[in-house]
């Protein structure tokens, strides 16, 4: 597979060869399963590190819940399609078309050569992959949101901030807003979570007790 610069498919006006884009244009039809599991999971060890499309759309909210920001994933999927199963390389982060800066996605975008790329991958293909990728996702919604991680995450907190006043000792203003804080930790525990939390407290006081 030949690879062609989508920067030497752009004249100096900011104008697109789709004819030429659509000539050179070459898509694989299929990705290897480990090549999936790659980009949708993503991989970590002590020396290098892959982002997953997972965990760059599902992001944590202000009351400590994950969720999809489905714009993420739009952009995200679509730049990966682009560089996994097509030739074209984006080596530009902005067109100048007519003097005006357009970032390049939504240049892609509105010059057709994203929707070219996913017509030319196979309908099974295409589908596999975006399966995968909501099965995927659900997953870890569930795990992160479910009762037992939520009440973990009180807990880790509650002990994060008694740790701040134990080492910091701070003053009266400082131990109201350590307090306020705990307090908003607190109220969001539904009440289906209580018991898992007095568990986890339970379960930490019966190991400290054996140590």
């Amino acid at each position: 597979m030949e690879f062609i610069k989508i920067s030497e498919l752009i004249n100096e006006n900011g104008e697109f060869d789709y004819a030429q884009f659509k000539d050179k244009l070459e898509v694989k039809k299929y990705l290897s399963i480990y090549t999936k599991q790659l980009l949708i999971e993503g991989f970590s060890d002590e020396e290098d590190s892959i982002v997953g499309i997972v965990d760059r759309c599902v992001i944590e909210n202000d009351n400590g819940y994950f969720v999809v920001d489905y714009f993420s994933k739009q952009i995200v999927v679509d730049l990966t399609l682009i560089k996994h199963y097509s030739n074209l390389e984006l080596d530009v982060e902005t067109v100048n078309v007519n003097g005006k800066e357009v970032n390049i996605y939504d240049y892609i975008c509105e010059n057709g050569v994203i929707n070219e790329v996913k017509e030319q991958i196979t309908y099974y293909e295409y589908d596999k992959f975006m399966d995968l990728l909501d099965e995927t996702i659900q997953n870890k919604l569930q795990s992160e949101n479910s009762i037992e991680a939520s009440a973990v995450k009180v807990k880790n907190k509650l002990f994060e901030l008694a740790d701040k006043i134990v080492e910091k000792l701070p003053d009266e203003k400082g131990i109201k807003r350590i307090l306020a804080d705990a307090k908003n930790q607190i109220n969001k525990i539904k009440p289906e979570q209580l018991n898992h939390l007095k568990e986890v407290f339970n379960l930490k006081q019966s190991i400290d007790g054996v140590k």
